[in-house]
């Protein structure tokens, strides 16, 4: 029987460095099971949480 889906959530894809420097800063995505969609909204190192929109 296979496993129920949790559906859709939001992840922090980590900044992507090289020889210690962000070639690729920290972006907020959406994950749908093996889909990765960026949300276009840039991370901190420090957030865990999204900023909350109006």
């Amino acid at each position: 029987m296979p496993r129920i889906s949790k559906g859709p959530r939001l992840y922090k894809r980590k900044a992507k460095r090289k020889n210690g420097r962000i070639i690729a800063n920290a972006v907020w995505t959406i994950r749908d099971g093996e889909r990765e969609i960026a949300t276009g909204v840039f991370a901190g190192e420090a957030e865990r949480k999204p900023l909350r929109m109006p």
